[in-house]
């Protein structure tokens, strides 16, 4: 935000020197003239990410490191407050274009069995959505094949079958958790092994084979 205030005082600045338009000792050392103006700046952050993970910070105060003897002026420093824009702060049907689909659905994106309700609630609706909505979506809910190929997913009334994408990216989603779980659980299993190779524990090797709740008691054991 300060930033842009200086940009437009530059501006301003080098607009009155070219024009002569500075006439007192005051106005050509600070550039600007009494009836010079800034336009005013409002910065927003636009928070699209899953939810309740915005917590801090939300002003300047946030991120300020005071001195405990300074504390007593805190109020004196001057805040700025950060507008937030997020599926937490704003109601979807305040919105007149795709981003009332986009805010929709981040309210719910966290959760699969949220979403799978939305679109259940809503089928008919986010089964023929125009493609101005989908391009956004596309974007904030990071679904590239949408993004990428969209004609996939067109319906017979020329719209985008957005249900079929989200389902599709759902599934991708449970893939990936599988994958990354079987992936964490075979390192633990070949962790637990290295241990009891180590310790010649033999029996308990072929034991773990076999016994899931014994395999769990050595895990704990070995702080695995």
């Amino acid at each position: 935000m300060g930033a842009d205030y200086i940009a437009q005082m530059k501006r301003k600045k080098k607009w009155n020197r070219r024009n002569h338009k500075l006439k007192t000792s005051a106005e050509l050392v600070s550039g600007l003239i009494e009836t010079d103006r800034l336009l005013p700046i409002l910065s927003i952050v636009f928070y699209y990410g899953s939810k309740d993970t915005w917590k801090r910070p939300v002003g300047l105060h946030d991120i300020l490191e005071l001195p405990e003897d300074y504390l007593p002026w805190k109020d004196r420093f001057t805040e700025y407050d950060l507008n937030l824009v997020s599926s937490d702060t704003v109601d979807p049907r305040n919105f007149r274009t795709g981003l009332r689909e986009v805010f929709e659905l981040l309210s719910v994106v966290w959760s699969t069995k949220e979403t799978e309700k939305l679109l259940a609630r809503k089928r008919k609706y986010y089964s023929n959505l125009p493609r101005e909505s989908i391009e956004l979506i596309s974007v904030f809910l990071d679904i590239p094949s949408l993004r990428e190929n969209q004609t996939q997913y067109k319906n017979e009334n020329g719209g985008i079958n957005m249900c079929y994408a989200i389902d599709e990216m759902i599934l991708k989603g449970e893939k990936r958790g599988e994958r990354k779980g079987e992936a964490r659980g075979a390192k633990k299993y070949g962790s637990l092994l290295k241990n009891l190779l180590a310790a010649n524990r033999m029996e308990d090797i072929q034991r773990i084979a076999e016994d899931d709740d014994y395999r769990e008691r050595l895990y704990l054991e070995y702080n695995i």
